[in-house]
């Protein structure tokens, strides 16, 4: 293994870190004022969770996403859905807490707690976790990598946090937080200051796929192509955003001071899909009032479905 500091050096001085370190810094300083911020981050953080169970090979419907976190999904939820709605939560939970907690000994190992309803020095089934993992050295390993290059520019160590805890994983079977770590490191570190990246998001539409073999420069530019890739995506759906909120705003005009017609366009801003169901109970209103107002707001939100009789809207 080359050492992080000498990987991260040359990687720091290479064309792939200035692209994906300035298409960083402009989303982030567009979300600096932007009236979306909040609702991008929450469309953002439904689909890195989608994007996260991608990356371990699942595939998980955006749509049962968001109906299971609304409490209005009445299928049976497979494993890879509650999955990811245990990485949508963690993302908001560590969006929540002081910027230096999630990265903290405690914040780590009360994150895992949190989950598994373990105390420290938890059981666990030994058909799925080997009992010698010795979880504080690899986490002790893992600080000591990222502590290397403690001088180097955020998304550097940024690339080797999330490098090595995939090499390493400090908690057993927990890749997944992989992604999660990065964007902390980027935020703690300044980098990031409105939003936490959605780093898996790069990894399903990026070209470079990782894999244990590449050599540590090849996986940390590749690191630095999803980062770029997220950014890119970031710019388009704040353009999306910006242009369907500007025409379902002239449904507003004119409307009494008690119309919910303005609480559904921000649903739709902050939710990617969007059914009768979960806007009536978003709204406090029966399906027949959201059905009406469905009607009302136009063409910009886009029936997702193809169905008749269950129907879902979203802003593609």
């Amino acid at each position: 293994m080359i050492a992080p500091l000498r990987i991260g050096a040359e990687v720091a001085a290479s064309p792939a870190f200035e692209r994906a370190s300035d298409a960083l810094l402009r989303l982030d300083e567009r979300l600096k004022s932007s009236p979306f911020r909040q609702g991008y981050q929450s469309r953002s953080d439904f689909r890195e969770a989608c994007a996260n169970l991608w990356m371990q090979g699942q595939l998980v419907d955006l749509q049962d996403l968001v109906l299971l976190d609304a409490n209005t999904n009445h299928k049976i939820v497979d494993q890879a859905t509650s999955h990811a709605w245990m990485v949508l939560r963690a993302r908001r939970m560590v969006a929540r807490r002081a910027i230096d907690w999630p990265l903290s000994d405690a914040g780590i190992l009360g994150l895992e707690g949190e989950w598994a309803g373990e105390a420290e020095g938890r059981q666990r089934d030994e058909f799925i976790y080997e009992p010698g993992w010795n979880e504080s050295e690899r986490l002790l390993a893992w600080r000591t990598a990222i502590s290397e290059v403690e001088k180097l520019p955020a998304l550097i160590a940024a690339a080797i946090a999330w490098d090595q805890w995939l090499r390493l994983e400090p908690i057993q079977r927990s890749s997944w937080r992989a992604g999660l770590m990065a964007a902390l490191i980027l935020r703690s570190k300044g980098k990031t200051k409105y939003h936490l990246a959605a780093v898996d998001c790069g990894g399903r539409y990026a070209k470079y796929r990782r894999a244990s073999h590449h050599q540590p420069y090849e996986r940390i530019v590749g690191f630095l192509e999803w980062i770029e890739t997220a950014a890119s995506a970031g710019y388009k759906e704040l353009d999306r955003l910006a242009l369907a909120h500007r025409v379902m705003s002239l449904k507003l005009k004119g409307r009494r001071k008690n119309s919910r017609l303005g609480e559904l366009v921000d649903l739709f801003i902050s939710h990617p899909v969007v059914t009768v169901p979960m806007a009536a109970k978003a709204l406090r209103v029966t399906t027949r009032a959201v059905d009406l107002m469905m009607k009302e707001i136009g063409s910009v939100p886009r029936e997702l479905t193809g169905r008749e009789r269950y129907k879902a809207w979203g802003i593609l």
